[in-house]
């Protein structure tokens, strides 16, 4: 944030700018330049090559070549910055009586986040190098500044000169079928709507077809990184808990349509060819308020409205990052200070808002034009969270990109005779079932997912049996018809105990099992739940055991095992060797909760939340 000299330099630069403004406001009335001659100027740009910025220098009031300010903005925001360039430039600036350039430049936040380095040269790559740096938000800057060398050239002020909600687009007509604008809908609501089956049949629309949810990927689009995280961080206290771990994962089995980023959606609703086509394209996704606005004054087939969800709105901020780079200097920096006064002027906020956007504060009071219909609310400002830290954005982004990856999944369950007995207020073995069903509803259609039990001489003389083959968690029984969801329950459901345990044996056999189905570009885990020791005396020894599984261990085609133990009768050094020999973890659950969250913990493949 800017400090008090800051702000009292800046507030005496405003009023000069306000002062120059309106002695020119006559000179400037009632111009307007005709559409013929913005066309014939981009043409004469791109015939002559000037196509990666726009230069506005300083005509007179100063001496010498210029020199040049190189600004990078966001896509969203360049038309706006550039066309305020131009106006400064025309107001015939001097710094220090030298002439100075505005070089305006569009770059894509995450580009420019990525490219940062004191050594650009080397780093930059083909993104446009800044002097001044304007991402759409402050998250790009946290999520750069995690990098050592590159926070200190991002440790100057930031300060927004406007901003805009990230909000959940929909077509007018679906969000009122779901009750909008009298009922607040909630990315919370498509969840319970995916679990129910629930098409736009049951809401008298099924010529809509399915109920399609869009979620574009966190960490290439700032719509889709500020929707998730008040989905991850739904209580705001910079930590990812168990249960909002879990909304995350229940939320990403509910996503229908990934996307880079929300500008598929917004190319594919446009070119629909009538507003039948367009609803069947998508029913809701994530995107900034502004770019709903832009999108509806071009008159598509059918016009989105913002919902504002109820687990929370952030705000993308537009922040402006003077870069602590050797090549600003000090003229620059103060060139760039000079520009920045410029855009937080009313003129500017006033440019802001007739392209949609909000102000730094996060009033509508410079857009009312542009969002004064279609349920655009202005009291969402003043409720609005924050992101929160650095942690927050990249445990996000972590999480989301663990619930993408496709698992290869053998659970291999102990039903021994000790499973009857109690786990808090319910048998082990109640309890093991109820979490495995729930899990099951919690893999992604492509994963691949197993079951097997193991107790002694359950086949013969051999101590497990196949319940469930590695199966694609979205299909079904060619049969039955029945999902495999449908139907990993019910053979959960058909486990009883009896016998001893016969893990040894068992957890050999399993590894060779998941080496012969291994899957490329999975997770490939034999996830092992027990609740005692090895019993049998006639299968291998713990010696035996784990001198094969490091034999057979190849680095190429990994398989972890993961173990689980339940109660007091584990020996959890024994199951500690086991899954250290494939690379795999170890943990035990003292209650059902606990068994819940280190469920969740192997589908996202790292330690639990806490």
């Amino acid at each position: 944030m800017a400090t008090g000299r800051q702000r009292r330099r800046q507030a005496s630069r405003r009023e000069e700018f306000e002062a120059d403004a309106a002695a020119q406001a006559p000179r400037h009335r009632g111009r307007r330049v005709p559409p013929w001659l913005v066309a014939a100027l981009v043409a004469v740009l791109v015939f002559t090559g000037v196509t990666t910025g726009y230069v506005f220098a300083s005509r007179a009031g100063c001496d010498g070549s210029p020199t040049s300010l190189s600004v990078v903005t966001s896509p969203d925001q360049v038309d706006v910055v550039r066309s305020l360039a131009e106006s400064w430039q025309d107001g015939k600036p001097s710094v220090d009586g030298r002439c100075t350039k505005v070089v305006v430049t569009a770059e894509e936040s995450r580009d420019v986040a990525g490219a940062l380095s004191p050594d650009w040269e080397k780093s930059g790559g083909d993104v446009t190098r800044p002097d001044v740096w304007m991402p759409d938000s402050s998250t790009w800057i946290l999520s750069a500044a995690r990098r050592e060398n590159v926070a200190p050239m991002l440790s100057g002020d930031h300060t927004s000169v406007a901003s805009t909600p990230a909000v959940m687009a929909m077509p007018r007509p679906m969000a009122e079928a779901l009750g909008w604008p009298s009922k607040q809908i909630s990315w919370g609501d498509f969840i319970g709507l995916h679990f129910l089956n629930k098409t736009w049949k049951n809401y008298g629309h099924p010529d809509w077809g399915a109920i399609k949810l869009g979620m574009a990927e966190p960490t290439t689009s700032t719509a889709g990184l500020l929707s998730l995280v008040p989905i991850s961080d739904r209580n705001a206290d910079d930590k990812i808990s168990l249960d909002e771990a879990k909304a995350l994962l229940v939320f990403a089995r509910t996503v229908a349509d990934r996307k880079p980023d929300s500008s598929a959606w917004f190319a594919a609703l446009g070119k629909a060819k009538d507003q039948a086509t367009a609803l069947k394209t998508i029913s809701a996704f994530p995107a900034l308020e502004h770019d709903i606005a832009a999108f509806n004054q071009t008159g598509p087939p059918v016009k989105l409205v913002p919902i504002y969800p109820g687990e929370g709105t952030v705000f993308a901020d537009y922040p402006y990052t003077v870069l602590k780079a050797s090549w600003v200097d000090s003229f620059r920096r103060r060139v760039a200070a000079e520009f920045l006064s410029y855009l937080q002027t009313s003129k500017a906020r006033e440019a802001y808002g007739r392209a949609g956007f909000r102000t730094d504060d996060r009033s509508t009071r410079y857009a009312g034009g542009v969002l004064g219909d279609l349920g655009f609310s202005d009291q969402v400002g003043s409720v609005a969270r924050t992101v929160g830290s650095a942690s927050t954005v990249d445990r996000t982004v972590v999480y989301w990109s663990a619930l993408e990856r496709t698992t290869t999944f053998l659970a291999v369950v102990d039903t021994s005779g000790s499973m009857v007995e109690k786990l808090g207020d319910k048998s082990r073995m109640q309890v093991v079932q109820e979490a495995a069903i729930k899990a099951i509803s919690l893999f992604d259609d492509d994963s691949h997912v197993g079951l097997w039990q193991f107790s002694t001489n359950l086949v013969g003389n051999q101590d497990w049996r196949q319940v469930l083959p590695l199966t694609r968690a979205g299909s079904k029984d060619p049969k039955t018809g029945k999902s495999f969801r449908e139907v990993g329950i019910q053979k959960v459901l058909g486990l009883t105990p009896g016998g001893n345990t016969g893990l040894y044996d068992t957890v050999l056999a399993a590894y060779k099992y998941m080496q012969q189905h291994w899957q490329p570009r999975q997770l490939n885990l034999v996830v092992v739940l027990t609740d005692g020791r090895n019993q049998d005396d006639n299968g291998i020894s713990r010696a035996s055991l784990l001198s094969q599984l490091h034999s057979l261990t190849k680095p190429d085609r990994p398989v972890q095992v993961i173990t689980l133990g339940l109660g007091d009768q584990v020996d959890e050094k024994e199951l500690a060797q086991i899954s250290g020999a494939t690379g795999g973890q170890s943990y035990k659950a003292k209650d059902a909760d606990d068994l819940e969250r280190l469920w969740l913990a192997t589908i996202l493949g790292e330690s639990p939340p806490k």
